[in-house]
């Protein structure tokens, strides 16, 4: 497997070896053991995680409600959450430590460079009303604000932690300094910070002698690392006595004068709320920003516009600056991203890392890329850690040599390469393999100017997998549908792939020549027009590998007709449930196709009852609506396959032609599966394509994530 560098290498030993697989499945290590609301003095008011380079600190804010009869300090907590949801505390470090006194931050970000000064003071929004109540007053785990002598409503951004019961000494001073909230959940985070070595670094920060920083605390091997808050974000809004506890994402956003972007959720609970909130995380400058909080209705599906050309009344996000989606809620929900760019849309499901390991989300490869002029390519990650992440990124051109590059990313912030900025890619198609050193989420867009053409896709996590199944595809009149494969193991010396073509009558074509790679043909393009004769036009039809041996692959589809086009990477594993939360028809556009293809993985006699369940939302103050049509319930039998085309449904478009804010919905299915009288446990296989022009789009389904995942090389199918 060469690289160009200093000669011939192979990369598999060098660079990606001992990737430990460990059983505990991926959690965000900010969601992580959660405090209880029993914890709380008042179970309405908002929680906040702190999590430091030491430890993870939770508060309480008294935003609600103070402790016992106290008051509240509303204005004071609304200000500390304004620093939070603009992204200003992230990066920033504790500067002074007075021991059994105060701890104290918010002030200051390291800059770091050769030379002094090397730290950035905060950009702070004006002054606060000073809110002291002797009710809460400066004793042992509160945060206080600080603020300039003699001037009581002073106070900006910096806070500290109260060591000690410092009542007698900062309830007289100055007004009162206000205390807005207490520690609920990692005192001995703070205590460990408060036991560290305390240095002057005036000369180091500042240059100058003095200053803020003649006691500053340091941690690390020789007391020479400053504690930083690594992020910080609320966990439980207030009002909820739910903690957020799951996060999904997606790692390509951007905003311009051309760019039309909105995120579709569902929450697929017909009986329970679930709070959420939507985070940008920022590529460069300020990292993170939340952009919308609210509560999704029980079985709601909602459109959250981020931003829209033209329109500054819409945009949540800044110009100009790639970001990556997080959005956190305390059920499992599912969304889509719709980016229109180029004149054309791209749409794709939103990434569950729930069901699987922190070292399978280390892995990422991507079969199907087009490079060229007129059609910018993008390869873009999320790094979910608190840690740097090395993103190793290995380029397979079509009868190319093969490119690498590395990419360090910093904790929890979005990364990016455009690909026609690389010389080294020549135009045409390519795969991609990815390793990274952290837990990371990724996506390939692409985009043709003229004709408008846009895609984006997840790709495929690890290095591919010996079965695979596209529940839709479709060859259409005029157009083009493709499938890539990816080889990127150092044996056997030849890998033949065998394709199933499943139509819906149920006959079971096959290719007519050896689709094949090898060491030295790492990836190819087969035609499906050109694989089998007899495959139809302009019907879908179910596309199914398998790799004789057993060797690993990746294989995505890509599909060009009038309009714009579609793409998506073959789906390995599946679950018991499947959320789509994009779904889209417009009644007049005739023409316009969505089908939801669902196939049945089971061989043998195992018979497959699935149901549809289409969300729409009225308003936020509503619940949601769910239609269960006539039409969206049937049986399928093994290896078949069923295509639900959303035009077919009566009850759906009825609902659909009642308004123009019912044009957009979310899709949910559920299945049960029989063999002979005996239930058995299944999952889904099935896929949303949407053939319309300038939104066109193919995706694979979201998941729940406490789903267990199977995959379709495993005994039972």
């Amino acid at each position: 497997m060469p690289w160009d560098d200093a000669g011939t290498t192979d990369l598999t030993p060098l660079m990606f070896e001992g990737l430990e697989q460990r059983l505990a499945l991926y959690s965000s290590p900010f969601l992580e053991d959660l405090p209880t609301v029993s914890l709380m003095e008042n179970p309405a008011n908002t929680v906040v995680r702190i999590q430091t380079t030491s430890g993870v600190i939770d508060i309480e804010l008294y935003d609600r409600f103070g402790p016992g009869t106290a008051s509240a300090a509303p204005l004071t907590a609304a200000n500390f959450l304004r620093y939070i949801t603009t992204g200003r505390f992230d990066g920033t470090f504790f500067h002074r430590l007075e021991a059994d006194f105060v701890l104290q931050g918010g002030g200051f970000t390291f800059t770091g460079g050769d030379a002094p000064p090397r730290r950035e003071e905060m950009d702070t929004f004006d002054p606060v009303v000073n809110e002291f109540d002797a009710g809460r007053s400066n004793i042992e785990r509160t945060l206080g604000m600080a603020k300039f002598p003699d001037q009581p409503d002073s106070a900006t951004s910096q806070f500290f932690f109260n060591l000690k019961d410092n009542g007698s000494t900062l309830d007289p001073q100055n007004g009162g300094f206000t205390v807005f909230a207490r520690v609920i959940n990692g005192w001995e985070i703070v205590q460990e910070i408060a036991g560290l070595t305390v240095r002057n670094l005036n000369q180091f920060l500042t240059g100058a002698g003095s200053g803020p920083f003649d006691k500053v605390p340091l941690t690390g091997a020789a007391d020479t690392d400053l504690v930083f808050i690594e992020d910080i974000e609320v966990i439980k809004p207030a009002g909820s006595q739910q903690f957020l506890t799951q996060s999904i994402y997606f790692p390509d956003g951007f905003r311009s004068g051309r760019i039309v972007s909105s995120i579709e959720l569902v929450n697929p609970d017909p009986n329970a709320a679930t709070p959420f909130q939507i985070i940008a995380r920022f590529e460069d400058g300020r990292r993170d920003t939340v952009i919308f909080t609210n509560t999704l209705a029980p079985g709601a599906h909602w459109e959250v516009p981020i931003s829209v050309g033209g329109d500054p009344t819409v945009n949540k996000v800044r110009g100009g600056a790639p970001f990556a989606y997080e959005v956190r809620s305390s059920h499992s929900i599912a969304a889509t991203l719709h980016h229109k760019d180029f004149g054309g849309v791209a749409s794709e499901s939103f990434i569950q890392t729930g069901p699987f390991t922190g070292a399978q989300l280390q892995t990422w490869t991507f079969a199907g890329g087009v490079k060229g002029p007129d059609r910018p390519s993008y390869l873009v990650w999320q790094n979910l850690s608190g840690e740097a992440a090395t993103v190793n990124i290995l380029f397979f051109p079509e009868g190319g040599t093969p490119f690498f590059i590395a990419h360090t990313t910093e904790p929890f912030r979005r990364g990016g390469l455009d690909i026609n900025q690389l010389p080294s890619v020549p135009d045409g198609p390519f795969s991609v393999e990815v390793h990274s050193t952290r837990p990371v989420v990724m996506a390939l867009s692409q985009y043709a100017v003229a004709p408008a053409d846009a895609t984006t896709q997840t790709g495929t996590m690890g290095l591919g997998a010996s079965e695979g199944v596209l529940p839709g595809a479709m060859i259409p009149t005029g157009g083009q549908s493709i499938l890539s494969a990816l080889f990127t193991g150092a044996s056997p010396a030849l890998v033949t792939i065998e394709l199933d073509y499943i139509l819906s009558d149920g006959t079971v074509l096959h290719n007519t020549a050896p689709f094949t790679l090898s060491p030295l043909i790492r990836r190819r393009d087969l035609d499906l027009a050109a694989s089998n004769p007899l495959l139809p036009r302009d019907e879908f039809f179910t596309v199914r590998y398998r790799v004789q041996g057993g060797t690993p692959v990746s294989l995505s589809y890509r599909g060009a007709g009038a309009g714009d086009g579609t793409a998506t990477a073959f789906l390995t594993a599946a679950a018991p449930t499947a959320y789509f939360a994009g779904g889209s028809t417009v009644p007049a556009q005739g023409a316009d196709r969505e089908v939801i293809s669902i196939y049945n993985p089971f061989s043998g006699s195992t018979e497959m009852t699935y149901r549809l369940r289409f969300h729409f939302f009225d308003d936020p103050g509503a619940g949601g609506v769910i239609i269960t049509p006539a039409g969206g319930e049937g049986t399928i039998a093994a290896g078949g396959r069923r295509d639900v085309s959303v035009r077919d449904l009566a009850e759906v478009m009825a609902r659909i032609n009642e308004g123009p804010q019912f044009r957009r919905y979310a899709v949910t299915i559920e299945a049960e599966f029989t063999g002979g009288s005996q239930t058995v446990a299944g999952a889904i296989f099935a896929t949303l394509t949407r053939i319309s022009p300038g939104d066109s789009a193919a995706t694979g389904p979201g998941w729940g994530s406490g789903d267990t995942l199977v995959a379709l090389t495993d005994p039972r199918f």
